[in-house]
């Protein structure tokens, strides 16, 4: 399996990250080269990474005049190990812009992929794209609230209001008798 892991929103005019993970039980990852379509309205490249694995680590091949066509071809191999990685690899990270006036739902999908063994036999990765929503802005994160927050102190002063209440009607009636 073979996957583009993306933030599902990004604010226009922001910069984001998509990641190109490969997955596989047991044989390890020789090389892989891939096709990335994009919409260039959306967004455009502006780097590309290597991935976290030491197998990966290094730039992928690929021709910075591409980073605004909608395409770009990516390629690396691993020239460390022969039996390096397996499970869950990053193998490459494209740094992308979203254009000031993104607005929408844009994919990203991988049109053209091949991925190898060590050994040079096609591993026939299944693949899976993403998905963008592109907005004017991403609101913040609300902040945390917990005991020592404003929720905190919110219960403390309800439950000193509940207990002068109490008091305050117990004086009353005290007061009738």
């Amino acid at each position: 399996m073979a996957r583009l892991d993306c933030p599902r929103f990004v604010a226009a005019g922001e910069p984001f990250e998509v990641e190109f993970i490969v997955e596989t039980a047991s044989d390890p990852i020789g090389a892989y080269l891939l096709l990335l379509s994009f919409d260039a309205g959306f967004a455009e490249v502006i780097s590309v990474a290597g991935g976290s694995r030491p197998e990966f680590a290094g730039t992928p091949f690929h021709n910075p005049a591409d980073f605004d066509s909608g395409w770009l071809v990516l390629a690396a191999y691993n020239a460390t190990s022969l039996v390096e990685p397996v499970g869950t690899v990053s193998a490459a990270r494209i740094r992308m812009m979203a254009r000031p006036d993104a607005n929408g739902l844009s994919d990203l999908d991988l049109p053209l992929m091949l991925v190898t063994d060590t050994m040079g036999l096609d591993l026939g990765a299944a693949v899976s794209g993403c998905s963008i929503g592109f907005v004017e802005s991403i609101p913040a994160p609300a902040p945390a609230l917990g005991p020592a927050g404003s929720l905190g102190t919110l219960l403390v002063l309800l439950m000193v209001a509940r207990a002068r209440f109490r008091r305050h009607r117990l004086q009353s009636r005290g007061k009738q008798t």
